[in-house]
């Protein structure tokens, strides 16, 4: 035998390939280290995205209100235009009739809507 050749106790030993020698344990899954750290990179993530997709859904639903005002204020244009005056105020709390009375009430309404509410305001 050369100096080469492995005895067939070494070659024993070291068993095929992809597994553990004789004596060692089998390491199956990950240790509590590993899971820890991918858990901590995920809550890391987590914290970083959550905050922007807060605010894009604020930008989103800030806009649809915007829309829906751009179109409450071209109907509004649209009735006027029409009638030569803004509709009659059918609420009970702050008047009882058209005209004046109902633009200040729309005006009062609409005034975090800096459009309407000139529009209205233009009215009284």
């Amino acid at each position: 035998m050369g100096h080469h050749a492995m005895s067939a106790d070494r070659r024993r030993d070291l068993g095929p390939p992809g597994r553990p020698a004789a004596g060692q344990a089998a390491r199956a899954g990950f240790t509590l280290v590993e899971m820890l750290v991918v858990i901590g990179i995920i809550a890391v993530l987590a914290g970083l995205v959550t905050p922007v997709v807060m605010a894009v859904r604020s930008a989103a639903r800030v806009s649809a209100i915007k829309t829906e005002i751009d179109l409450i204020q071209a109907a509004f244009e649209e009735y006027k235009s029409k009638y030569g005056e803004l509709p009659p105020c059918f609420s009970t709390v702050s008047c009882h009739s058209g005209g004046e009375d109902g633009a200040r009430h729309l005006a009062s309404i609409f005034s975090h809507a800096p459009s309407l509410g000139t529009l209205f305001s233009n009215q009284v």
